[in-house]
């Protein structure tokens, strides 16, 4: 009997980017050619997790649940396909993508926010449309942690904002922005956090 199966993929963020690193890092062809490096699943650039590994290792499993995004290519063209991870455990989301690829980032990040921190759509939301930069002010941070569940601010919760576009991505946390930044569609006014034009001076 002739089995033509390729190998068995790994669950979960962590062991699924070991496995992309080892495949990336082959010495040899034969594991590129079972699984070609970019038709498995593993955790998007710039996406916590993701940062480039020259010696064929992922990141270390952490001890809670924190989102992060997982793709692969699914045809020559590199055309992708996403779907959630979390770097505490081995969850992961529905396969989205195709026809808008946009949506299917944005619809994973929010899957793997629904799994690490659920109910965070009913978190305070800064509406970016009245302040003249990004939210960068410290006391304005802590006005808006101050209404987070316990501990999830520093378990690095998203920050909410309202979407500046209607293709707007959301962002993954980076030095300056320890937090993942979701563009939401502005709901209706009341809980809404705001600054306005006239604290510019007070941004970070």
């Amino acid at each position: 009997m002739n089995s033509t199966a390729g190998p068995v993929e790994p669950r979960g963020a962590v062991e699924r980017q070991h496995q992309y690193w080892r495949i990336r890092n082959a010495r040899t062809h034969a594991l590129q050619a079972l699984l070609p490096a970019g038709r498995a699943w593993h955790i998007a650039p710039g996406h916590p997790g993701g940062a480039y590994s020259d010696i064929g290792t992922g990141p270390v499993a952490i001890g809670r649940h924190l989102p992060t995004l997982l793709t692969r290519d699914v045809d020559d063209r590199r055309q992708e396909i996403y779907r959630g991870g979390c770097l505490g455990c081995a969850w992961e989301g529905r396969e989205l993508g195709g026809r808008g690829w946009r949506e299917g980032v944005n619809q994973a990040v929010e899957d793997a926010h629904d799994h690490a921190f659920p109910g965070w759509r009913s978190l305070p939301m800064l509406d970016l449309r009245t302040v003249a930069s990004p939210p960068r002010a410290e006391r304005l941070w802590r006005s808006i942690a101050a209404n987070y569940p316990s501990g999830w601010a520093d378990a690095g919760a998203p920050l909410l904002c309202t979407r500046p576009g209607a293709d707007a991505l959301h962002l993954p946390p980076s030095a300056r922005y320890p937090r993942y930044r979701l563009f939401i569609k502005k709901p209706p006014h009341h809980g809404t956090t705001t600054t306005t034009r006239a604290e510019p001076d007070r941004l970070f």
